[in-house]
């Protein structure tokens, strides 16, 4: 059974994560196609990748600081 989520913050957690993981993706293929540098698309997909935790690690505080206001309630 899934945890809890009483904010409603799943969804746009990954909605928001895999639109800038894409977009991070994206921008590092293109950018291969026009210089054929593969250091720079590893970078990019390195980057896409480190996006994901960070929206999740971000998420995550967001998450945190709501529960600890319903608590002071």
């Amino acid at each position: 059974m899934p945890a809890a989520d009483p904010h409603r913050l799943n969804g746009f957690k990954r909605v928001l994560s895999l639109v800038l993981s894409a977009l991070f993706a994206v921008l590092g293929v293109l950018g291969f196609q026009q210089t054929g540098d593969a250091v720079q698309l590893l970078l990019f997909l390195g980057l896409s990748l480190l996006s994901i935790g960070v929206v999740h690690l971000l998420f995550s505080l967001i998450e945190r600081i709501l529960n600890s206001l319903d608590n002071e309630k």
